[in-house]
């Protein structure tokens, strides 16, 4: 099959590419005059304070919920860092305002699955440091 390929497209003068190049003709291009367009930034536009003030509050609102359901300390210290880490997410992306509450709930979701295994390594650890004993 390889030798096809080649050998369909083997000499130079090939008839089907002549007759191609003498069918071709060219088109004139017209263009239009340029357009200027002015860009005014509008009043409802949201400045980067006004932004991480919001930003902040949303934050907040989010840690006094998480920290509310959550009555163990070690989970509390672990939900507090997910939220750092859910903001610097965020703030990675183009719409942090939009993508941090759903980055939130997936960190603190991770970070009581990592509570509880932990807490579960721990019971197993004890059990064995008082068979031991």
């Amino acid at each position: 099959m390889v030798g096809f390929l080649f050998l369909a497209h083997a000499s130079p003068n090939n008839e089907t590419r002549s007759t191609m190049k003498n069918n071709a003709r060219k088109l004139a291009a017209r263009f239009t005059r340029p357009r200027r367009f002015e860009v005014t930034p509008r009043a409802g536009d949201v400045s980067r304070e006004s932004r991480d003030a919001a930003f902040t509050r949303m934050k907040h609102q989010l840690l006094v919920q998480l920290l509310d359901h959550s009555p163990d300390s070690d989970q509390r210290e672990y939900l507090r860092q997910s939220l750092h880490e859910a903001e610097a997410l965020a703030f990675a992306t183009a719409y942090p305002l939009l993508v941090f509450p759903v980055l939130a709930e997936e960190k603190a979701t991770e970070a009581r699955v990592k509570v509880d295994k932990q807490r579960c390594v721990r019971k197993r650890s004890e059990r064995l440091i008082s068979m031991a004993a």
